[in-house]
């Protein structure tokens, strides 16, 4: 997540921000695989949305920013609420996409 923080403010990055969401991205790395191989089109849903925030930025136009963000993070949410019990990555085995050990 730190290569989306960095183009949008080169050089002013948040250490403490980026501090925290690097400790976040590994723990939902899991729940982001599960999310691509379970919802259509989510890969690309997620690319879009998060250029468009970029996009927002660079045109300096923070409420544009804010409203896809809030977009993407809903998005988000909502898919964890109605996504399949996700298995944790230990439990996923080779083979099959879907196919689950014990």
């Amino acid at each position: 997540m730190r290569r989306v923080l960095e183009p949008a403010a080169p050089g002013r990055a948040n250490a403490v921000l980026c501090s925290l969401i690097d400790g976040m991205s590994g723990p939902t790395t899991w729940a982001r695989i599960w999310r691509g191989l379970t919802q259509e089109r989510a890969v690309e849903r997620t690319r879009e949305q998060r250029l468009a925030i970029l996009d927002a930025i660079a045109a300096r136009r923070p409420e544009v920013a804010r409203s896809w963000s809030l977009i993407h993070v809903a998005g988000v949410e909502e898919w964890l609420r109605r996504a399949p019990l996700t298995p944790h990555p230990a439990r996923l085995r080779a083979g099959p996409v879907g196919r689950l050990s014990g």
